[in-house]
Order: structure tokens, then C-alpha cells, then sequence
């Protein structure tokens, strides 16, 4: 049934008569996945009716936030994943193919570091195994895309949920969108401009909603790039259980950037009691392997707890600001700086 929806989203139909049989058909593929599919938490016939007319669909968006919300039915996800991220009208999976032909000046790196991602997975352990594969051929063509960045470790945890939900060059298209249409690319670009970004407005977002937490890192010397840096580099996917790393994936190509503020802030939140009780080793080790614990087994309540905060992109806009004020008083005392010392 996917595969017969996904051929025809992809047809392009311009005889009326032919398009009223494509449409008898589309409402015969929504009818079979809303009857196959009863009884459980999932609103199949929104999801049947989003498959076979995204962009209908995705004019109401507060009712296609709140069903992502509530959950994408996994064998749905890899789709909507796709439909999300505007990825079928670029042109993306035959840039894809070409890139596979040429050679990448990071090919030994990528190679080194694949053992290094997701080592306990199945699908990913296996030493050129189609894990290890694809997630090699993804991060390869990607380095050859954008040239500037290039090739950072990080890339792999990202590219690695995508693979367990589509194929290898469907996953490079939704990358690419990751990195450009939702600004994930500052965060691997040489000076890591917007990963600093990222983290001075997180540690602001922090001393607003959790101004004892905020404290109590500060108190304790633990900074935001000592455990926030991983969470924004690779979507929480280096280290959380992958059930929650699939509801923050769902939650970011809906709703964007923010969301990975929201997920941090209601992370913190969840576990504020036992954080203000911990000193620097162990605070900093809970917060890097242990935070994700309490939400575990239940990941909408971890997508409810976020979706309850209030983070305005105004806010968001101004701490952007305030940062490139700071950064370039930054850069000027440095240069001042410079020039005493010679």
C-alpha cells in the first residue's frame, strides 16, 4: 500500500479524467490503511488521509502538530519523515547517486569512525554490513554536497534513525533539509558558529524556565558544552534510547529548531530534584548518560512535557542577536588584547 501511495504522490497528472481515477484510487489506498490499522493510539485516519494528500493535510497545521505529537505510526514514519522535510520536489536522490561516484578526501576518517556509531545496534555493528554501509555512503555524498563542512562525526549519529526508517538515498535527501531548511549546518561548520549560537541561547532559555538548575551548573562549573554540545550535534542520538530519538526526529521536521530546546528544557526539568542534589562528576555524568532514564519507557511524556513550554521565536530571535553582540565585543577585546602583546 506505501509503495502504491508513494507512486502516486509522485505522478504527475494533468487530464482531468486521469486525475479523478487517481483520486478514486488515493481514497481506496486511505480506506484500506484506516480499516487495517484500528485499535491503537494512532489516528490512522489522519495519517491515511496525510499519505495520500500531504499537502492538503499540511494546511491545518495545529491538527498535524498535535498528531505528530501524539505519534506517527512507525510504519508510517520514514514517509511523513520525507513529506515533512519537503524532500521529493529537490532533486536530491539523483544528486545523491552522482555523488556516490566520486571519491571524498574524508573517506578514511568516515571509515575509522563508523565502528564508533551506534556500536550496540544491530544493524550497525556488523563491519560492512548495510548499516555500516549506508551509513558510510550517506555521510560520504554529504561531505562532497557541502564542501565547507565536509566531514564531522557527529553527522553519522544523525544520518543513523533516518536509515533505520528509509533508504540509503531518501536519508541523504532528509540530511540535507536537517542541515539547511532547519539550521543544523552551524553546528558542523569549521568555527561552529551556530552550535555556539545554539548554546548561548540554550543556557539563556535555562536560567529562564529553571533558574535553580541554572544555578546549580553554574555553582558547579558545568558549562553548556560539556554535555548540550552532544545533544544538538546529534539529535540526542548518540546516547538515548532510539524510541525517543524517533519522537524528537518527529517533533523537529514539524516543528523545528525550537523543539530541541524544548526536549532540553523538559529533560532538565523531569530530573531537576536529583540534579540539584549532585556534585560536579556525577552531575556531569548523569547529564550525559543518565538524564534520558525517567522517559525511557515513555516517550510521550517526554513529547507532552515539551510540547507545554512556551519558547517564542521572538525570544529565540533576540538571543541570536545578543550573542552576535557579544561576539563581536568578543572579538574586538581580543584583537585589542593582541596588539598589547606584541
Amino acid at each position: 500500500l506505501l509503495a502504491q501511495m508513494e507512486q502516486l504522490n509522485s505522478a504527475n497528472v494533468n487530464d482531468p479524467k486521469a486525475q479523478i481515477i487517481l483520486n478514486l484510487k488515493r481514497q481506496t489506498i486511505r480506506k484500506s490503511l484506516s480499516l487495517h490499522n484500528k485499535g491503537d493510539d494512532y489516528d490512522w485516519d489522519f495519517w491515511a488521509f496525510a499519505i495520500c494528500d500531504f499537502e492538503q493535510a499540511s494546511k491545518n497545521q495545529p491538527l498535524l502538530i498535535s498528531n505528530v505529537r501524539r505519534g506517527i505510526p512507525p510504519s508510517l514514519r520514514g514517509m511523513v519523515w520525507q513529506l515533512l522535510a519537503e524532500t521529493k520536489e529537490l532533486d536530491l536522490e539523483t544528486q545523491y547517486m552522482n555523488l556516490l561516484k566520486k571519491s571524498s578526501p574524508y573517506e578514511k576518517m568516515i571509515q575509522r569512525d563508523l565502528a564508533r556509531t551506534f556500536p550496540g545496534h544491530t544493524f550497525f555493528k556488523e563491519r560492512d554490513g548495510l548499516g555500516q554501509e549506508g551509513l558510510y555512503n550517506v555521510v560520504r555524498a554529504y561531505s562532497m554536497y557541502d564542501q565547507e563542512v565536509g566531514y564531522c562525526q557527529g553527522l553519522a549519529f544523525i544520518v543513523g534513525p533516518l536509515l533505520l526508517n528509509m533508504p540509503d538515498e531518501e536519508a541523504f535527501s532528509v540530511l540535507v533539509q536537517l542541515m539547511s531548511k532547519h539550521s543544523l549546518r552551524g553546528h558542523f561548520t569549521p568555527d561552529m558558529e551556530g552550535l555556539h549560537m545554539r548554546l548561548f541561547q540554550f543556557e539563556a532559555l535555562v536560567a529562564e524556565h529553571l533558574p535553580h538548575v541554572s544555578r546549580h551548573l553554574e555553582q558547579q562549573g558545568v558549562g553548556s558544552t560539556m554535555y548540550a554540545s552532544q545533544w544538538f550535534m546529534t539529535l540526542f542520538a548518540y546516547k538515548f534510547p532510539l524510541n525517543l530519538v524517533y519522537r524528537i526526529y518527529d517533533v523537529l521536521l514539524a516543528e523545528g529548531i525550537v523543539s530541541i530546546f524544548k526536549f532540553s528544557i523538559a529533560l532538565l526539568k523531569h530530573n531537576q530534584a536529583v540534579i540539584l542534589g549532585l556534585d560536579f562528576e556525577h552531575l556531569l555524568d548523569f547529564l550525559k548518560n543518565g538524564l534520558f532514564e525517567k522517559y525511557k519507557d515513555d516517550d510521550r511524556r517526554l513529547v507532552d512535557d515539551a510540547g507545554v513550554l512556551e519558547i517564542p521565536s521572538r525570544r529565540l530571535a533576540q538571543l541570536e542577536k545578543d550573542h552576535k553582540t557579544q561576539s563581536v565585543k568578543e572579538a574586538a577585546n581580543a584583537r585589542v588584547l593582541e596588539e598589547l602583546q606584541r
